[in-house]
């Protein structure tokens, strides 16, 4: 299982050269949340953002099956729909 550590890591390792090429400011937050539906983590993902007033949410989208997107919905469409700020969603 990825740790905070690794996963900030990764993110600085591939997203902050990007950022820092482009003359962007950035901030890497990586939380672990012991919530677990769906919804509530993508409402504190939208919170967050807005705490920390940022100019976008770059989210990670996970492969879900078709039955389980239509059930269960996911996180980063919620983020879409809901987050006041711009969301960019890697594949």
């Amino acid at each position: 299982m990825l740790q905070i550590d690794d996963a900030e890591a990764v993110l600085r390792r591939t997203l902050a050269p990007i950022c820092e090429a482009a003359g962007a400011s950035y901030m890497i937050e990586v939380k672990i949340s012991s919530v677990t539906d769906k919804d509530c983590v993508a409402e504190e993902i939208c919170q967050s953002a807005e705490k920390l007033e940022a100019t976008a949410v770059v989210l990670a989208r996970q492969k879900h099956s078709y039955l389980e997107e239509v059930f269960e919905g996911s996180v980063t469409k919620y983020c879409c729909a809901h987050c006041k700020h711009p969301v960019t969603v890697l594949h």
